[in-house]
């Protein structure tokens, strides 16, 4: 009995002073908190200018994934066990403490506009609820991040392209004025355009090569350079903190990486090295480096024991059909038959959406040359009529 005393009063001891100490550490990290929050509120920071992290705090469960997830410093914080917003302000929309929120119960959403008349109302389609056919997207929502643009003018584009198959009118021809009940459509001496992109920035970039890809009848006016918000950004700032993916030139760039990546892992394969190494190298070839973390990603999956069609499908950045491929070569045997006919299917899609941008940068170009032979022209004229 004397034993169970000496040995239990050290041990009750100790437990007493771990859980005062971490006690003590955690009113400190408290106090931090409570004291960057008055310096919130004290600067004028604790408001959001547009985006704001809104948080659900019945369904907070104080894991703090989304303090660790944003990039930005301070924007969220822990207090009393749960996240709360430190510095609003400094919000710019990333939107990871959503996407690594396990319960839902961040949102990244608009500040307090009640103030803002430069802020326009629109609705889920990004269009004006007093103009219909009048579409918004870009930083004039009041959403900025380069991705969110690109999203938005991908997302325009594909309601106009859906509301013109609802009405079941061809590409170019005004609404009411085609073929119905076998009647002949009434002529017009030019086509109409079924979309006019104001500003060639992130979002109507975006949009244009989505409506080429649409096959819609589009015009694109800017007033000045090409690029908008991309062009004006100083050196050294991060633009992207995920990878997007453009319209055209997204699956331009991923099918190429794709079919190099599929042909050397099946002429790797055929060769017979191990499918570990043979993953490894055929990452390697991979530029993009996005789905070169995938791939390396894939490899470590396997050597955990998941099939390799699992793995390449996991992270969902390299095409399907190169699971799809993966899947049917180790239910046959022939993984790397599989893997070459592949290859070559990836490899005639890049041929032919390489044709599709073929077609929009060829009037660039024209412009382009048209351009650099006036400034020649006009190196050489200026100097003869200043003489005369």
């Amino acid at each position: 009995m004397t034993w169970i005393v000496i040995v239990l009063v050290p041990l009750a001891l100790a437990l007493i002073l771990g859980v005062a100490w971490q006690r003590k550490l955690e009113r400190a990290r408290m106090a931090l908190v409570l004291d960057e929050r008055r310096k919130a509120r004290t600067r004028g920071t604790d408001r959001a200018r547009l985006q704001y992290p809104h948080i659900d705090l019945a369904r907070c469960i104080g894991c703090g994934s989304c303090v660790q997830a944003c990039p930005e410093d301070d924007v969220l914080g822990m207090l009393h066990g749960q996240a709360v917003v430190l510095h609003g302000a400094r919000c710019v929309g990333h939107g990871r403490c959503a996407q690594e929120c396990p319960t839902g119960a961040i949102v990244v959403t608009l500040g307090d506009v009640s103030q803002r008349d430069d802020i326009p109302i629109v609705d889920e389609r990004f269009e004006s609820p007093r103009t219909r056919g009048l579409f918004l997207a870009g930083e004039v929502t009041g959403w900025s991040l380069v991705r969110t643009a690109v999203v938005q003018g991908t997302s325009v584009v594909d309601e106009v392209a859906r509301r013109i198959a609802s009405e079941g009118r061809p590409v170019g021809v005004p609404p009411g004025n085609h073929a119905l009940d076998g009647q002949p459509a009434p002529q017009h001496d030019a086509p109409v355009h079924d979309l006019i992109i104001v500003g060639a920035g992130p979002a109507g970039l975006a949009a244009s090569l989505r409506a080429k890809e649409k096959q819609l009848l589009h015009l694109v006016l800017e007033q000045e350079e090409l690029g908008g918000t991309v062009a004006k950004y100083p050196r050294r700032k991060l633009v992207m903190t995920q990878p997007v993916e453009l319209p055209l030139v997204g699956p331009l760039a991923r099918g190429y990486n794709a079919a190099r990546f599929a042909s050397t892992l099946a002429m790797l394969a055929g060769a017979g090295v191990p499918i570990l190494r043979a993953l490894h190298a055929a990452a390697d070839t991979l530029s993009n480096q996005a789905l070169r973390a995938d791939a390396l990603q894939a490899e470590v999956l396997v050597r955990e024991g998941a099939p390799l069609a699992q793995a390449l499908a996991y992270h969902r950045r390299l095409p399907s059909l190169l699971a799809m491929f993966v899947r049917q070569g180790e239910q046959t045997g022939r993984l790397p038959e599989m893997l070459q006919r592949c290859a070559e299917q990836l490899g005639n899609d890049v041929q032919r959406r390489a044709m599709q941008l073929a077609t929009i940068l060829e009037p660039l170009l024209i412009v382009a040359m048209g351009g650099l032979v006036m400034l020649i022209v006009l190196a050489v004229m200026l100097p003869i009529i200043q003489l005369n």
